[in-house]
């Protein structure tokens, strides 16, 4: 004997109409954001220059950061240079803090970019929008003449942490690193986007890189800042007849700065709070 399909009458139908709806609507469970393990943070009153711990630290889990205002963790948090940041009070560039942090495991840059971000917004309340906008620009690209770049012995990419006992050294810079300072700037085994960065943030100027220059390069540039701070001790003072930055580029790097427009992300801050207690 066969056996007959159920009789759907409107009111069953109507019931599992209900239910497939309820299902449907129900909210799902949302995955919380990756988040430091433990945070400490603490108000600094010292007068002490700005100190940043970042490489070793990160290879070991751990995110440190002496006497910073929020506005350099915004920076780091989303990549972005200070002066384009934009919104806020005044406070989270006059106020500092002492920042410690630890994660289950060793971090990349870009993962304690992620982890700041959580940070920030937990402890802050920060939340903040990125905008695009059409904003006068650096553009780096190479010379006519050709660039004048060293390529990196080693073009494996630098790993993160401390160096190994006896790794070699540039100018006291190990692999993967960059020091800026005024009037120089040294790399050993990084791309030209770093320098881009560099520049970027001598110039007060989003610098976009055109170069279309691939590899690592170990990199040295000296030149003459409009302004040298007056206590700058004798040893790291640049030479008062030196070139400019744009001059400088051109004969040492073989590479030109040239002013156009273009479009540029702009974080805005749209609320932020003094931190809550450890």
């Amino acid at each position: 004997m066969s056996k007959c399909a159920p009789v759907r009458t409107p009111k069953t139908l109507s019931a599992l109409a209900a239910v497939s709806i309820l299902v449907i609507g129900q909210p799902q469970p949302q995955t919380p954001p990756p988040a430091f393990d433990v945070v400490s943070i603490k108000p600094n009153t010292s007068s002490g220059d700005l100190i940043v711990l970042g490489g070793p630290e990160l290879a070991h889990g751990r995110f440190v950061a002496r006497n910073i205002p929020v506005r350099n963790l915004v920076q780091f948090a989303y990549n972005v240079q200070n002066f384009l940041i934009s919104g806020g009070p005044g406070w989270i560039g006059s106020d500092h803090f002492d920042i410690e942090a630890k994660a289950d495991g060793p971090l990349t840059v870009e993962q304690a970019r992620v982890l700041v971000r959580t940070m920030l917004e937990d402890r802050f309340r920060l939340q903040v929008s990125r905008q695009s906008a059409n904003k006068p620009v650096y553009a780096l690209v190479v010379n006519k003449k050709g660039a004048k770049l060293t390529l990196s012995a080693d073009q494996t990419p630098a790993v993160l942490g401390p160096p190994a006992e006896g790794a070699p050294r540039r100018e006291g810079l190990p692999r993967g690193m960059s020091r800026v300072g005024p009037g120089q700037f040294h790399s050993f085994a990084r791309p030209i986007s770093s320098l881009a960065q560099a520049l970027a943030a001598q110039l007060q100027r989003p610098v976009l890189d055109r170069t279309e220059l691939k590899g690592l390069y170990d990199i040295d540039l000296t030149w003459t800042p409009d302004q040298v701070p007056p206590d700058l001790p004798a040893d790291i003072r640049p030479d008062p007849a030196g070139p400019s930055l744009f001059t400088a580029l051109v004969e040492q790097l073989g590479l030109k700065l040239e002013s156009t427009t273009g479009i540029v992300e702009v974080v805005v801050i749209e609320k932020v709070e003094k931190p809550t207690a450890n």
